[in-house]
């Protein structure tokens, strides 16, 4: 669940497209367990002070 800070970014077409094209690219495997990959999770966690960050929030290098 995200939190307030972070809820409106969860929404946007933006995380919404990188999610999906990520998801795409890993054929939705599970980079941790290898099983069936059903969200897409944040490296470097969502905080306030970085939240509008490109290269945090939508970037594949901080994805998993």
């Amino acid at each position: 669940m995200a939190r307030d800070f972070s809820r409106a970014f969860y929404q946007s077409k933006e995380w919404r497209q990188t999610s999906r094209a990520y998801m795409t690219s890993k054929n939705y495997v599970c980079e941790r367990c290898g099983g069936v990959g059903e969200i897409c999770h944040h490296r470097k966690y969502l905080n306030p002070s970085n939240i509008n960050d490109p290269y945090i929030t939508l970037s594949f290098d901080n994805l998993e």
